[in-house]
Parts: C-alpha cells; sequence; structure tokens
C-alpha cells in the first residue's frame, strides 16, 4: 500500500509518497481509492451535480444548478425549482430522463429536500435523495 504525507518545504507544500512506500507495477492500484461504476456512479453523480451551483466548477463553470439566478432571492415556486433539478440531472452522462418529485423547503435549516428520479442508459430506475 502507498502512504502518501503532506508535508512543507522550501517552495511550498508538497504531496509525494513516504520513503517506505511501495510502488505497484500494475496499471491499476488496489486498496487506495474506492470506485463505483453503474448504476450506483451515476446516482452519485446526479447527487453531486444537483449541489453543484452553476459556475462553481472551474474546470467547466456551465455545469450544475443555476441557485443564484432562478433560485435564491426568488419567491419559493417548486415547481421552478424541480424544473432546474431536473434539467442539472439529465447532464449527468448516461441519464436519459429525471424528475422530481416530494420537493419541499424547511423555513428554519433554509434547505431543500425531495428525490429525484431517474432512468439511465440501460433502462435501471434510481432514486436520489437530497
Amino acid at each position: 500500500m502507498n502512504t502518501l504525507t503532506l508535508s512543507s518545504n522550501a517552495n511550498g507544500w508538497d504531496l509525494a509518497t513516504t520513503p517506505s512506500a511501495t510502488v505497484s507495477t500494475s496499471s491499476v492500484m488496489s486498496n487506495d481509492i474506492a470506485m463505483t461504476t453503474g448504476p450506483q456512479a451515476i446516482a452519485q453523480d446526479v447527487a453531486s451535480i444537483i449541489q453543484t451551483y452553476q459556475g462553481e466548477a472551474y474546470f467547466d463553470t456551465t455545469i450544475g444548478v443555476p441557485y443564484f439566478a432562478s433560485v435564491f432571492g426568488q419567491a419559493y415556486a417548486p415547481t421552478v425549482i424541480q424544473g432546474e433539478l431536473a434539467q442539472a440531472a439529465l447532464t449527468v452522462p448516461g441519464v436519459v430522463q429525471s424528475k422530481v418529485t416530494g420537493i419541499a423547503f424547511n423555513e428554519t435549516t433554509r434547505a431543500f429536500t425531495g428525490t429525484v428520479n431517474v432512468i439511465d442508459t440501460t433502462g435501471a430506475a434510481l432514486g436520489v435523495t437530497f
């Protein structure tokens, strides 16, 4: 298993392997990062995209939900929010259909809750709760 340390040097912070680390000869290292595939990966991506503010991701400022333009500072309109979240879910590769259900706004915590139901290219139905 490789061990990574974050240490300070004269040029600032540096991420490097420790001297005792072993290097794998295979192209895929195991036991370092857990990854998922298939429907679970799509569900995770949908959950991530609906929590991303449009313009927040520096690598692509067009992705995410336009919270500032369409949600915040506007009168609470569930249909507008449902539409924005459903549209964002459709930008996830593999999602062919999306619908937001059970959306609610908690005045105390000022948070939205609900479910995004998506169907992927294999026809699998996924429910993502937020």
